[in-house]
């Protein structure tokens, strides 16, 4: 959720968060299990919320950066706003290109014969893209009013698997969101024991741009010139009431409307168009009360979904294919915390997912459509402790530790096929459970953080890992700051670590990916007060050149520069 609005594409594919521009974030808040109706409710991975960022003054920044394989990039950000005027002001451009000719190892397709091994440059991959965004506020009282602009494109090849590397495949997509967002609350007295209401509105409209080209079937086995369009629509209403004794009361309904439209220039015959309407409800029962200095919440929440599919338009002499789906989620939790040192949460509830479009009818290329997946129905529960002390002004320790698990039914995974396609199957029953833990020390100029998953996934059925899911993943990051002088005012320094376990991309578990890690380190000289800074990256510094979760090379030992400005 990007604010009020959630940031999933018509199709059901995941959005590249490096494309939301940080400078328009002030936090970023993770529920792994129960989150607030109006951000998720009971999503069956949990939920994901970029707070918007609300400037204290206008100013603008800007960056320009390269790298290695041809990686070039230019940002700017402007935003206006003056406490004077209730209306408030945020924009971003840039683009950014490479060619992603880096040398790696090609096995040639036979891993356990290393005779044949030899080092090549990867075909096909350059790549440009260009995005924007704008988010427009005007102040009420009590309230606000918001709308929001996104475009971007990405445009390139498409250089697929190291043992088969098309040379001609081309790739465009294209992403555009605009929404409306109203709020509005009647302010009261905590302490006056009277109620408060708040309402809100939300209608985002957003479309997408596929294309494919693919002229002699290096791809998707046979020739392909397709441009698919899909177009959704969004609309979202709260009401929320709160009451004394810290009591709250949330109401939401919801709809969502998209439709695909597909078209293939060497296609025999149309294909034909394809359409999900969905309609939700949902209640949130919530109290918060503080006892001296122990704080204590709790949330049962209730929510009612109804999803239909179909494979033909509506004028259609018959409606093909056309699948509905209700299911109910119901969710618990709870938080309680002593001061603002411990804290203690979790949450139990059933959860619940129908196909994306993308699963049911796939892009054409990497990923193969299966219009029989069933919805993905489970219960789960998550249990977390945290702890939280300030030693100074400048010092700080945070800790934090959390257990989950999820038993599935008719999870909807993604096998990986001999053509290096991957394809949505829903397994019989699956369960999915394990432990994070987290931690971060700040102490002065110097910083440390960590933070470690474990994750054990098993198919009931075959009593094996599930695909595509590691056992282990790990991140660390280590960073000092200190002030040299008026012109070079502060050097920033950084090193960061990345492991990601190994996994299996089969259901069989006999194609295995093997582990990969990455070090990376940053400097960064700030200049003019910090005004203007230099950063000088480089990362897999010890050039493994590993290969992604599906098996696609990555670029080895990659150097990068970059100059930011800001004046705000």
């Amino acid at each position: 959720m990007l604010g009020e609005f959630p940031l999933q594409n018509g199709d059901g594919s995941a959005i590249d968060l490096s494309l939301i521009p940080v400078e328009f974030l002030s936090r970023i808040e993770l529920y792994r299990g129960s989150a607030p109706l109006q951000y998720g409710g009971a999503a069956p991975g949990g939920t994901l919320h970029l707070r918007w960022a609300r400037r204290q003054s206008s100013g603008m920044e800007a960056s320009l950066g390269v790298g290695s394989w041809g990686a070039r990039r230019l940002h700017f950000t402007g935003s206006y706003n003056e406490p004077s005027n209730p209306y408030r002001l945020i924009a971003s451009a840039g683009g950014h290109s490479s060619d992603n000719d880096f040398v790696f190892l090609d096995d040639r397709g036979t891993v356990l014969d290393q005779s044949d091994d030899r080092e090549r440059r990867r075909l096909n991959g350059e790549l440009t893209e260009g995005w924007a965004m704008g988010r427009l506020q005007r102040d009420l009282r009590g309230g606000a009013v918001s709308g929001i602009l996104w475009a971007h494109q990405r445009t390139g090849g498409s250089p697929g698997a190291a043992a088969r590397e098309p040379l001609h495949t081309r790739r465009h997509q294209g992403d555009y969101l605009a929404g409306l967002h109203w709020h509005q609350a009647t302010p009261v007295n905590p302490n006056s024991g009277l109620s408060a209401w708040e309402a809100s509105a939300s209608l985002g409209l957003g479309a997408q741009e596929r294309r494919f080209y693919d002229p002699y079937g290096e791809i998707a086995l046979f020739p392909r010139s397709s441009r698919d369009w899909i177009h959704h629509i969004y609309g979202q209403a709260r009401v929320q009431w709160q009451g004394p004794a810290g009591i709250r009361l949330n109401t939401q309904a919801r709809a969502r409307w998209a439709r695909l439209r597909p078209s293939d220039a060497f296609a025999p015959a149309a294909n034909p168009d394809s359409s999900r309407r969905e309609l939700g409800a949902g209640a949130e029962l919530s109290i918060h009360r503080r006892p001296g200095a122990w704080q204590l919440d709790g949330r049962l929440t209730a929510e009612f979904r109804h999803f239909r599919s179909s494979l033909a338009t509506a004028d259609a002499l018959e409606m093909a294919d056309a699948t509905s789906v209700s299911h109910t989620n119901l969710r618990g939790g709870f938080s309680i915390q002593y001061g603002n040192t411990w804290a203690m949460n979790g949450s139990v509830g059933t959860a619940a997912r129908a196909p994306t479009l993308l699963e049911l009818f796939g892009d054409r290329a990497y990923l193969r459509g299966d219009i029989n997946l069933a919805p993905e129905r489970g219960v789960s529960s998550d249990l977390g402790i945290s702890f939280r002390k300030r030693i100074s002004a400048n010092s700080l320790v945070r800790l934090e530790t959390r257990l989950f698990h999820s038993t599935l039914h008719d999870l909807i995974s993604y096998v990986r096929t001999a053509q290096y396609q991957l394809v949505p199957q829903n397994t019989g029953r699956s369960r999915l459970m394990g432990a994070e833990i987290e931690a971060n020390l700040t102490i002065d100029g110097f910083g440390l953080q960590g933070a470690f998953t474990y994750m054990d996934s098993e198919d009931h059925a075959t009593a094996l890992d599930l695909p595509l899911r590691p056992r282990n993943i790990m991140s660390a990051n280590a960073h000092y700051e200190f002030d040299v002088g008026r012109t070079l005012s502060i050097v920033r320094l950084s090193a960061n670590l990345d492991y990601m376990g190994a996994n299996f991309v089969d259901p069989a578990n006999l194609i295995r990916i093997p582990p990969r890690f990455l070090i990376s380190s940053t400097i960064t000289f700030g200049l003019l007060s910090d005004a203007v800074q230099l950063r000088l990256s480089v990362r897999d510094l010890l050039d493994e050149r590993p290969f992604d979760f599906v098996g696609f090379p990555m670029p080895g030992r990659s150097f990068a520069a970059a100059v930011h400005w800001r004046a705000f």
